[in-house]
């Protein structure tokens, strides 16, 4: 185990779900892993309808900050797509 602290206990102390919640992601992590799957609890949480998109992000927001990186750097997905020019005529 490391010294990071764990997603569901940053959501738990951010008041974005309880520790119910976290307990029964933990259930389904391991009945994944079991089937030879992996999923972060993150988005266990998010299809559970424990914690929403913005409140995932605010949590990956926060370790990133954790681990010295800039918050404006994170991925949250494909960007929207940008209208082509139109061509020249």
């Amino acid at each position: 185990m490391t010294d990071r602290e764990l997603f569901g206990e940053i959501a738990v102390r951010k008041g974005f779900c309880a520790r119910s919640d976290i307990r029964r992601a933990l259930c389904r992590q391991r009945s994944l892993r079991r089937r030879g799957e992996h999923k972060l609890m993150g988005m266990i949480l998010l299809e559970q309808g424990a914690i929403d998109n913005a409140q995932l992000i605010s949590i990956l927001r926060y370790i990133q900050m954790l681990d010295g990186e800039r918050p404006d750097t994170i991925d949250t997905g494909p960007a929207s797509p940008q209208p082509h020019p139109s061509p020249a005529s």
